[in-house]
């Protein structure tokens, strides 16, 4: 997204997305990965039994779970506004 607001992507980019609708893809996507990172994580190492359930708000404090939970406030305006760009975007 940086690159695009800058005229710097790479040559094989694909280019059809303005800077504000690749930015606003480029975060809906980030919180999701964050998201599943973690939750993926701390389903392994909970069900591998290698976290105590006394250790268990610890152990997701030190993932960062709650600053990703809290990273996900505006995913559904972003994710609008997204949206409407798309639709702008490929209507025309």
């Amino acid at each position: 997204a940086a690159g695009a607001m800058n005229g710097a992507l790479p040559e094989k980019a694909d280019a059809r997305l303005d800077p504000d609708a690749l930015a606003l893809a480029s975060r809906v996507y980030a919180r999701e990965a964050a998201s599943k990172a973690a939750a993926e994580g701390q389903r392994w190492v909970i069900g591998a039994g290698g976290i105590a359930a006394t250790e268990l708000r610890t152990f997701e404090e030190s993932l960062g779970a709650p600053a990703i939970n809290g990273m996900q406030a505006g995913l559904v305006e972003d994710m609008d506004r997204l949206a409407r760009k798309l639709y702008q975007e490929y209507e025309t």
